[in-house]
């Protein structure tokens, strides 16, 4: 099954069980899984809003729409990401504006990826 996308609802997979109304976060092992958000974590996407088991989905009501842009140079699932000069997306560095977080790796210049907006 791939992961589906409607409206602000998502599909993805996972490698744990993970119970309904938990908050997630991109999964930095594997691409288009999440991971419970751990205290503190700054990535959350959104929260489950049904049980998922461990190696099966779970739909996620995500806190705002996602969007695509291009990516000057390389990005991993999960780096919080900032506009550039260019209009393209790069990872941010210390205190600048977010664009989001990324929910799919880049591994060259001009790669086009799936965003999510956080709740920062």
């Amino acid at each position: 099954m791939s992961t589906n996308v409607d409206n602000n609802f998502r599909t993805f997979g996972t490698s744990t069980a993970i119970s309904a109304y938990r908050l997630v976060q991109p999964s930095t092992v594997t691409a288009g899984f999440v991971d419970v958000a751990v205290t503190g974590a700054t990535k959350a996407i959104g929260a489950t809003i049904d049980d998922g088991a461990a190696g099966g989905y779970v739909t996620v009501k995500l806190f705002h729409p996602t969007f695509f842009a291009t990516v000057s140079g390389v990005a991993a699932v999960g780096d919080v990401v900032k506009f550039d000069s260019a209009g393209q997306v790069t990872t941010l560095a210390a205190n600048l504006v977010t664009a989001g977080i990324a929910l799919e790796a880049a591994t060259a210049t001009s790669a086009v990826i799936e965003i999510a907006v956080p709740m920062f």
